[in-house]
C-alpha cells in the first residue's frame, strides 16, 4: 500500500508541468505555508536562513494576512537575535582581549620575580664564600699562635736549666722569661682573636642560610605566576578548541584551521589541541588535499610531544601509498581518536548474523498493518550495515574528492549540519557514492552505472535517467541493503525484542519525527540504539533500498532482492517531516521514480561478508 508520500509525487507530476516562475512561486508559498503550520503549533519564528531564502520572492506570491504578519513577526525576531549576537560577540572579544593583558602582565612579572630569585641566589654564594675565607685564615692564625706558645714553652725550660747550672746568668734568664711571658700573652690573644673570627663566620653562614630562603620564596612565587599565566593561556586554547569544533560541524574548515592555528601560538604541548589538528590532518588527507594535512600532522605531532612520528610519513608518487602511510601516522599519535574519525568520516559497520525471520506487519504488535506488509518467512545470509545514515560529513568528503556531486545542492533552510544525515539524495546519488566509497576504502565496487544506455526494467514515467545498473554479486563493497536486509536489521536481527520501532516500543526514545524534530534532521548519534547497536533506522531520514517497490514473493525466501522491474524503489524508516506511524519497522513506502530528491530523502549502506 502505498502511504502518503504518494500523495506529494502527484503533486511533483503536475508542479512538473508548470513554469520555472510558477515553480519557485509555489516552492515559496509552500514553504511559508509549512513554516506558519509549524508556527501555530510550536509557536517557532522563522529562522535567518528561512528569510533569506523568502525574501527576494516575496513580491510574487501571494500570502494571506496572517502568513505576512508571520513574516514581518520573524524578521522583528532574526533582528533582535542578530542584535543579541552581536553583544556577546563584543562581550567575548571583550573577555579574549583581557585575558590576553593578564597573560602579557603576568609574563612581565614572573620575569621580574625569576630575575631577583637569581640575584638573591648570586649574593648568597658570595656570602658563603666570604665566610670560607675568613674561617680559613682565623684557623691559620690559631695554628700560628699554637706553634708561638710551643716555642715559648722551649724558651723558659731553657733558661730555668741555665739558671740552676750558673748564678750568674740569672739576670738573662730572667729577661728570657720576661720576653716568653709576653710571646704567651700574644699567644693567648691570637687564640681569642681567632674564636672570634670563627663566630663572624658562624653568624655569616647563619646569614646565608636566610637569604637562600628568601630566594627560594621568591622563586616559589616566580613559580605561581607562571603556572596563573599557563593556566589562562590554556583557557583561552579551550575557547578556541570549541569553536574551530562548531565551525567543522559548519564544514568550514578553512575557519576552523585559523583558530587552531591561532590556538596553537599559546601552547607548545597540549593534547587536546593535537587531538583537533588530528581531525584536520585527517580531512585534508582524506580529501587528498596533502600539503594542509601534512602541515597540520606536524603540529598534531609537537603538540602531543611525539615530532618524529610526522617525521616518519614520507611522500609516495603512488597517493594510496602515501594516504595509507598518513593514516599509520596518526594512528600512531592517538589510536583511539583515529578510530574516532573514521567513524566521522567513513561509515561504521555493524555485523548483522544471518537467520530466518518473519518480514511483514504482525497483526497487535507492529502497529496498524497495511495491505502491502504481508507476513512471510526470510532467510538472509550475514550482512553488514551501517550504524547511522550517511551523513552530511560524510557525503562532503565524497564530494570533496570525487567531484561528482555538490553538498551546497544537499543544503536545506536549516544549514548544512556535519553529524545530520544528508538529505535531497535520489537513488542514483546514493549508488554513485557507494563506488566511490569502495574505491576509497580499498575496496571492489558493487555496481557498473553505464549512462549511455536505459534500464529496460525501470518503467517510470518521470525517471529521466533510467541508468543501466550491473550488480556484481561476488564484490565486497559497499552497496544499499535489500529491503529484507534493512528491516532485519531495523528489527534487530537474532536479538530482535519484536518492538514495533527499531530499538523500542516508545518512538520518542529510537526516533526524530514531526512530533520532536522541531522542523529539521538532527543528530544521527542522538537517540538510542537498536538491539544490534544500529541508530535512526526509524525516524530522521527515510532511507533508500535496493529493491524496486512491489508485492512481496513468498516464494523466494532465501536473500531475495525484490521484484526484476518496476517504477519506484523501496524507502523505508519514516523522517523528520512524518508521523510515528510512518517510523514503523514494517512499513513500506514507494518512490514512484528513482530521481526523486526531497528534504526528507537520505539512505545508509550495507556490505556483504567476504
Amino acid at each position: 500500500m502505498k502511504i502518503e508520500l504518494y500523495h506529494d509525487i502527484l503533486a511533483k507530476k503536475v508542479y512538473e508541468k508548470a513554469s520555472a516562475d510558477e515553480k519557485m512561486r509555489l516552492k515559496i508559498e509552500r514553504f511559508i505555508r509549512e513554516r506558519y503550520d509549524f508556527y501555530r503549533e510550536s509557536q517557532a519564528l522563522m529562522t535567518a536562513n528561512d528569510l533569506d531564502y523568502v525574501t527576494p520572492y516575496l513580491e510574487k506570491v501571494l500570502l494571506p494576512p496572517e502568513q505576512l504578519d508571520f513574516i514581518r513577526e520573524s524578521r522583528r525576531e532574526v533582528a533582535a537575535d542578530e542584535r543579541r549576537r552581536r553583544r556577546r560577540n563584543l562581550v567575548i572579544g571583550s573577555v579574549l582581549a583581557i585575558a590576553a593583558i593578564v597573560s602579557i602582565v603576568l609574563a612581565i612579572q614572573a620575569n621580574q620575580k625569576t630575575e631577583e630569585a637569581r640575584r638573591a641566589n648570586e649574593e648568597t654564594q658570595e656570602a658563603l664564600t666570604r665566610a670560607q675565607q675568613e674561617k680559613d685564615r682565623a684557623d691559620l692564625k690559631a695554628e700560628e699562635a699554637e706553634q708561638e706558645r710551643n716555642k715559648a714553652l722551649d724558651e723558659k725550660q731553657r733558661a730555668d736549666q741555665e739558671a740552676r747550672e750558673a748564678e750568674a746568668a740569672r739576670n738573662d734568664a730572667l729577661e728570657a722569661q720576661q720576653i716568653a711571658q709576653q710571646k704567651e700573652r700574644e699567644a693567648i690573644a691570637s687564640a681569642q682573636a681567632a674564636e672570634d673570627s670563627a663566630a663572624v663566620a658562624k653568624a655569616q653562614r647563619l646569614a646565608a642560610f636566610e637569604a637562600q630562603q628568601t630566594a627560594q620564596e621568591k622563586e616559589k612565587e616566580a613559580t605561581e605566576a607562571l603556572d596563573k599565566l599557563n593556566t589562562t593561556r590554556i583557557q583561552v586554547v579551550d575557547v578556541l578548541i570549541e569553536q574551530a569544533d562548531e565551525l567543522i560541524l559548519a564544514l568550514d574548515y578553512a575557519a576552523a584551521r585559523t583558530k587552531l592555528n591561532t590556538a596553537a601560538d599559546l601552547v607548545s604541548r597540549y593534547i587536546p589541541l593535537g587531538q583537533a589538528f588530528m581531525e584536520l590532518a585527517f580531512f585534508y588527507g582524506e580529501s587528498y588535499q596533502f600539503t594542509k594535512a601534512e602541515e597540520s600532522l606536524k603540529k598534531a605531532a609537537g603538540l602531543f610531544g611525539r615530532p618524529a612520528v610526522s617525521a616518519k610519513v614520507q611522500q609516495n608518487a603512488d597517493t594510496l601509498i602515501y594516504l595509507n602511510n598518513f593514516r599509520d601516522g596518526l594512528a600512531e599519535l592517538d589510536s583511539v581518536q583515529f578510530r574516532k574519525l573514521e567513524h566521522r568520516y567513513y561509515p561504521d559497520m555493524v555485523t548483522v548474523a544471518g537467520g530466518t525471520f518473519e518480514m511483514g506487519c504482525k497483526e497487535g504488535k507492529d502497529g496498524d498493518c497495511k495491505d502491502d506488509e504481508t507476513l512471510h518467512t526470510v532467510n538472509l545470509s550475514t550482512f553488514q550495515i551501517a550504524r547511522t545514515e550517511t551523513t552530511v560529513w560524510q557525503y562532503y568528503l565524497y564530494c570533496e574528492v570525487s567531484k561528482n556531486d555538490n553538498i551546497q545542492r544537499t543544503r536545506e533552510s536549516w544549514g548544512l549540519v556535519g553529524d545530520n544525515p544528508v538529505v535531497n539524495i535520489n537513488w542514483y546519488d546514493a549508488l554513485g557514492y557507494a563506488n566511490w566509497l569502495s574505491g576509497q576504502r580499498g575496496r571492489q565496487a558493487v555496481y557498473t552505472i553505464d549512462k549511455t544506455k536505459k534500464d529496460t526494467y525501470n518503467v517510470s514515467s518521470y525517471d529521466d535517467l533510467k541508468w543501466l545498473i550491473t550488480v556484481d554479486s561476488m564484490a565486497n563493497g559497499y552497496r544499499l541493503p535489500t529491503e529484507a536486509e534493512w528491516e532485519y536489521a531495523a528489527r534487530g536481527g537474532q536479538k530482535s525484542k519484536g518492538y514495533p520501532y527499531s530499538g523500542s516500543g516508545s518512538i520518542d526514545s529510537v526516533a526524530w519525527y514531526d512530533d520532536n524534530a522541531q522542523g529539521r534532521t538532527q543528530s544521527v548519534r542522538q537517540k538510542k540504539a537498536n538491539e544490534l547497536g544500529v541508530k535512526h533506522m526509524s525516524g530522521n531520514a527515510w532511507e533508500w533500498c535496493w529493491d524496486w517497490y512491489g508485492d512481496y514473493d513468498s516464494e523466494i525466501t532465501q536473500d531475495p532482492k525484490g521484484p526484476d522491474s518496476g517504477s519506484g524503489r523501496v524507502l523505508r524508516g519514516g523522517s523528520w517531516s512524518y508521523d510515528a506511524a510512518s517510523a514503523r519497522v514494517a512499513l513500506r513506502a514507494d518512490s514512484d521514480f528513482p530521481v526523486l530528491r526531497d528534504y526528507s530523502l537520505g539512505f545508509r549502506l550495507a556490505r556483504a561478508v567476504r
